[in-house]
C-alpha cells in the first residue's frame, strides 16, 4: 500500500510538469505569439503597400519629367499615366489595384468603381458611415502620405463589405492622390492558416509529452523498485571497480605519453655525446692539440651531458608524481608558489634537443606573475603545451613559440603562442577529449596529454582554453590561483 503510495505520488509529481508545460504553451501562444505574429504581418502588408504606392508615384515623376521637357501636353501625360495605373495589378489572384483622387475630391479612376469616376465623392461613406475620401484629402494635405482604415468592398466583388487599409500618397505637381490597400482579411487568413498549423505542432508535441511521461513514469517506478534490491549495491561496485581500471588505463597511457619527450631529448643528446666522443677520439690518435680537445669535451660532450642529466631528473621526477597518484587516489596536491620564470627555463631545457633540431625561436618574456599550485603537475601541463607547439610547427619560415603572462583579476594568466600549423575548426571541441590526435600520422602519443593537461588545471583550481586558425597558429591561455585553494 505505501508502495503505491508513493508510485502516485511519483506519477504526479512528473504529469504536474507537463500539464503546466501544456497550459503555458497555449496561454502563449493566444496572448504571446498571435499578437506579434498578426502585428508582424500586418507591417509587413503595409510596408508593402507603401513601396508599391512609390512605384506608382515614380511613375508620375517620369510622366510629369516628359511635360516639363515639352514630350507631351500636360492632359497627354495624364491621361497616358492614369491609362497605365489602371491596368496594374498585383497580389494572389491579379485583382489588387491603384485607384486616383484628387484634392476637391473627385475620383479621377478606379477600376471597380466605374459608378464614381468624375464625380465629387466628398459625401460618400463606407457602411460604418466613414467619409473616407475625405480623409484620404486630409492626411495627403496634412502629412503628404499616410495610412486610412475603412470598409471597401473585396476587389471586384460589390457585395462583399470587409475592413481595409490604405496607404495614400499625394503626387502636388497635378493635384493628384494615389493609393493603393489590402484587405486585413487577407492577414487573419495567414493567422488563421498558421493556427492550425501550431495546433498540429501541438496535437504532436501533447503526443510526444505524453509518451515521454509515460516512459519516465514506467523509469521511475522501475528505478524506485530497483533501489530497494540487494543487488543495486553490487552493481555500484562493479561500476566503481570499472572506473577504478578504466582511470588506471588512462594514468597508463598518461605515463607512456608524457615520458616520450624527455626520451628523445636524452637519446637525441646521446646521439651528440657519442659524436663527440668519436671526433676526440680522431683527435687524440691524431695528436691534436690539448686546447681543441678540450674545447670538443667543453661543447660535445659536457653541455649535452648537462642536458641529459635534466632530462634524467624530469623522468624521475614524472614517474615519482605518477606512481603517487595511482598509489594514492584523491591524493592532495603539494601547493606551493611556484617560481614561472624557473619552472619554464627547466620545460624549455627539456626540449632543448627538439628546440634546436626544429631551428624553432623560443621567446620566455621575463619576470613572469607567479602562481599556486603542485610545481611538478604545472610544469607537466607547459610541457605538453610546449611539445604540441615543436611538433605542429609549420614547416617553412620562421618558427617561434611565445611564452607570456599577467595578473588578471587576481589570478595568473600565462599565455603559450605559437605559429604553428593551427587547428582546424572542426577539431576545436576535442582538443581535450581523452585519445583524441589532430594529426595521428604526425605524432607518436597516445593522444591523452591535452586530457592530462585539463585535468591538472581544473584540479588546480585553474582554468584552460585556446584560440586557433588554422595555418596560423594557436594560443594557449592557461589562469592559475595565487592562493592555495580548498
Amino acid at each position: 500500500m505505501k508502495n503505491k503510495r508513493h508510485h502516485m505520488i511519483t506519477i504526479i509529481h512528473i504529469l504536474i510538469p507537463v500539464f503546466l508545460a501544456m497550459v503555458l504553451f497555449i496561454c502563449s501562444l493566444y496572448f504571446i505569439v498571435m499578437p506579434v505574429i498578426r502585428d508582424h504581418f500586418l507591417l509587413a502588408k503595409k510596408e508593402m503597400i507603401k513601396e508599391l504606392t512609390y512605384s506608382v508615384y515614380n511613375l508620375l515623376v517620369h510622366y510629369e519629367q516628359r511635360v516639363e521637357e515639352g514630350e507631351l501636353s500636360l492632359e497627354e501625360s495624364q491621361r497616358r499615366s492614369m491609362k497605365r495605373i489602371e491596368e496594374m495589378r498585383y497580389g494572389g489572384e491579379n485583382k489588387d489595384y491603384f485607384w486616383i483622387n484628387d484634392l476637391r475630391p473627385f475620383l479621377l479612376m478606379h477600376p471597380y468603381r466605374k459608378d464614381l469616376e468624375g464625380k465629387n465623392v466628398g459625401n460618400f461613406t463606407d457602411s460604418r458611415g466613414k467619409y473616407l475620401f475625405r480623409d484620404f484629402v486630409r492626411v495627403a494635405r496634412e502629412q503628404g502620405e499616410g495610412y486610412v482604415d475603412y470598409m471597401w468592398q473585396w476587389k471586384d466583388d460589390a457585395q462583399r463589405i470587409v475592413p481595409k487599409i490604405s496607404f495614400v500618397k499625394l503626387f502636388k505637381p497635378w493635384g493628384w492622390i494615389i493609393g493603393t490597400g489590402i484587405y486585413t482579411n487577407d492577414v487573419e487568413v495567414r493567422i488563421d492558416t498558421l493556427v492550425r498549423r501550431l495546433y498540429g505542432v501541438f496535437a504532436g508535441i501533447i503526443f510526444l509529452l505524453f509518451i515521454i511521461s509515460l516512459y519516465i513514469v514506467q523509469y521511475n517506478i522501475r528505478l524506485e523498485k530497483e533501489r530497494h534490491n540487494a543487488e543495486r549495491a553490487q552493481e555500484n561496485l562493479t561500476r566503481q571497480l570499472m572506473a577504478a581500471n578504466k582511470e588506471m588505463e588512462e594514468y597508463c597511457y598518461i605515463i607512456s605519453h608524457d615520458l616520450r619527450a624527455p626520451i628523445v631529448s636524452l637519446q637525441g643528446f646521446v646521439g651528440i655525446v657519442r659524436e663527440g666522443i668519436e671526433a676526440l677520439r680522431s683527435l687524440v690518435d691524431r695528436g691534436g692539440e690539448p686546447q681543441v680537445c678540450a674545447s670538443v669535451v667543453e661543447n660535445e660532450i659536457k653541455k649535452p651531458v648537462t642536458y641529459i642529466e635534466t632530462s634524467a631528473a624530469k623522468l624521475q621526477r614524472l614517474l615519482d608524481g605518477f606512481l603517487r597518484i595511482l598509489r594514492i587516489s584523491g591524493e592532495r596536491l603539494d601547493y606551493k608558489k611556484i617560481d614561472m620564470d624557473l619552472l619554464m627555463k627547466n620545460v624549455c631545457d627539456v626540449f632543448k634537443f627538439q628546440i634546436e633540431s626544429k631551428q624553432v625561436h623560443v621567446i620566455i618574456e621575463e619576470a613572469l606573475p607567479w602562481c599556486i599550485g603542485d610545481a611538478l603537475h604545472i610544469e607537466q601541463v607547459f610541457a605538453n603545451i610546449i611539445d604540441n607547439a615543436l611538433k605542429y610547427a609549420r614547416q617553412d619560415g620562421e618558427k617561434k613559440i611565445t611564452v607570456s603572462g599577467r595578473l588578471e583579476h587576481g589570478k595568473a594568466l600565462y599565455c603559450v603562442e605559437d605559429n604553428g600549423i593551427g587547428i582546424e575548426p572542426h577539431a576545436h571541441t576535442k582538443v581535450f577529449d581523452m585519445f583524441y590526435q589532430s594529426h595521428p600520422q604526425e605524432s607518436d602519443g597516445a593522444g591523452v596529454g591535452m586530457t592530462l593537461v585539463k585535468k591538472i588545471v581544473k584540479k588546480s583550481g585553474g582554468e584552460i582554453w585556446f584560440e586557433s586558425q588554422a595555418g596560423s597558429g594557436t594560443r594557449f591561455y592557461v589562469l592559475l590561483p595565487r592562493t592555495v585553494i580548498g
